[in-house]
């Protein structure tokens, strides 16, 4: 389904017409029929206002054809547990290398590694969690 079409399903399934959109919006109904017609598109800020009309968000305009993706609630725990088991590689790491090897400059250099692997997990982990 096009732009245009989806705009004017969420218009007229929430009973609005198109010159009361227009005048909500700062716009023309030209405007508005250019964009249901898909001859011009909105911008961002003509979105903003069409969701804020509709009481709903932007993604909300155009979502005939997504379903929403679920969540775990969780997400805080799960998060500490990955931390917690990243934690304990990197800990059973550093103990095996200093058991096998007395070179000091390869067990710093161990650390060094593991604490920037789980700074990159952790930030991965927590975009992840944001989303």
């Amino acid at each position: 389904m096009d732009t245009g079409t989806k705009l004017k399903l969420k218009r007229t399934s929430h009973g609005v017409s198109q010159e009361y959109l227009a005048s909500k919006i700062g716009v023309s109904r030209q405007t508005i029929s250019n964009w249901e017609n898909n001859r011009t598109l909105p911008n961002v800020d003509n979105l903003l206002d069409m969701a804020k009309v509709y009481n709903i968000s932007i993604d909300q305009l155009f979502d005939s054809e997504v379903s929403a993706v679920e969540l775990p609630t969780n997400n805080h725990e799960t998060f500490i547990k990955e931390q917690l088991k990243l934690s304990m590689v990197l800990l059973l790491l550093f103990i095996l290398t200093t058991v096998f090897s007395h070179n000091i400059g390869l067990i710093l250099i161990w650390l060094i590694v593991g604490f920037l692997i789980r700074q990159v997990i952790v930030f991965s982990l927590r975009l992840k969690i944001s989303r």
